[in-house]
């Protein structure tokens, strides 16, 4: 379990947020992502910098406040290395 508040980015197809969760485990968690407008059912989150990225589905939305459930983890050390553009972009994203 991941302490009660850690910084993350939320990714899919044609968008990247930065993001907060709480409550992270290894099934689910809360997370929070300021004027996240349009977001998928299905997406990904890391919160370690694309050293593991879960498999998130939609479980429940208010506003910028929602409850995902994990459908699986990806080990992924190279990710951050094939998509830095995800990572300049979310720099200059404000929470």
């Amino acid at each position: 379990m991941i302490g009660p508040a850690t910084h993350g980015l939320i990714f899919f197809r044609g968008g990247v947020r930065s993001c907060i969760g709480y409550e992270v485990s290894q099934t689910c968690a809360r997370l929070h992502s300021g004027g996240l407008g349009l977001l998928p059912i299905d997406f990904y989150v890391t919160f370690d910098e694309f050293f593991t990225v879960g498999k998130c589905h939609l479980a429940s939305r208010c506003g910028d406040d929602i409850s995902v459930i994990f459908e699986g983890w990806v080990e992924a050390p190279d990710l951050h290395e094939m998509f830095p553009v995800l990572r300049r972009h979310a720099i200059n994203d404000p929470i």
